[in-house]
C-alpha cells in the first residue's frame, strides 16, 4: 500500500482529500442548494416589494375612495349636460334665443341630418349649420352665450362676409358641435 514517511506528507495528502471530498460534496448536493435559496431570496423579495406596494394602496383606500366620488361627480356632470337625441328641437330653439338675445338674425338653421360617432367615445357629435346677419360685436355676444351655455357645443368652422348693401350687418355662416348621448347610454346613466 501507501508508505508515508513523514508526517507531513500524511496531512498534506489527508488535506487534499478533504479538499476533493469538499469539492464532490459542493458540486453534487451544495449547489442544488445555494441555487434554490438564490432563488427564493429573489422570490421573497419580490413578495415584499408587492406587499410594500400593497401596504401603500391600503394607506391610499381613503384618497381613492375621494378620487372615485368626484370622478363619479364629473361623469354625472358631463351626462347632464349632454342632452339625449330627443332633447335635439330643445338645443335649437335655445339657439334661437340665443340669437334673439344677442340681436343675431338668423336666416337658416339647418338641423342635422346625419350624425357622427365620435371615435370609441359613447356620444354623437351633431353639427348644425347656421346663416345668419349681425353686427361683429353681436356676434362675439352670440359666440360667448354659446362658450357659457349649460350644454357643451364647439364652433368648428365660421364665416364672416361684409355686405356691400348693409355695412354695419355681415353675413356669418358657422357650424356649431353639439353632442348627445344616445339614448341606451342616457338610460344606463339613471
Amino acid at each position: 500500500m501507501f508508505s508515508f514517511k513523514d508526517e507531513k506528507q500524511k496531512i498534506l495528502v489527508l488535506a487534499v482529500v478533504a479538499l476533493i471530498i469538499l469539492i464532490v460534496y459542493f458540486q453534487f448536493l451544495l449547489r442544488h442548494r445555494v441555487t434554490s435559496l438564490v432563488l427564493v431570496s429573489s422570490q421573497v423579495t419580490q413578495t415584499f416589494k408587492k406587499l410594500n406596494q400593497a401596504k401603500e394602496d391600503i394607506a391610499n383606500v381613503p384618497k381613492f375612495k375621494r378620487r372615485i366620488k368626484e370622478l363619479k361627480g364629473k361623469i354625472s356632470f358631463y351626462e347632464k349636460n349632454i342632452p339625449a337625441q330627443k332633447e335635439i328641437p330643445v338645443l335649437l330653439g335655445e339657439l334661437s334665443r340665443f340669437a334673439k338675445d344677442t340681436k343675431v338674425k338668423i336666416s337658416a338653421i339647418t338641423p342635422p341630418g346625419k350624425t357622427e360617432k365620435v371615435s370609441e367615445e359613447p356620444y354623437f357629435e351633431v353639427p348644425i349649420h347656421i346663416k345668419a346677419r349681425a353686427k361683429y360685436h353681436n356676434l362675439g355676444f352670440f359666440i360667448n352665450k354659446l362658450e357659457t351655455a349649460d350644454r357643451f357645443m364647439k364652433i368648428s368652422d365660421i364665416k364672416i362676409q361684409t355686405n356691400s348693401a348693409t355695412p354695419g350687418l355681415h353675413n356669418i355662416q358657422l357650424i356649431i358641435s353639439a353632442y348627445y348621448l344616445p339614448e341606451s347610454k342616457k338610460k344606463e346613466s339613471e
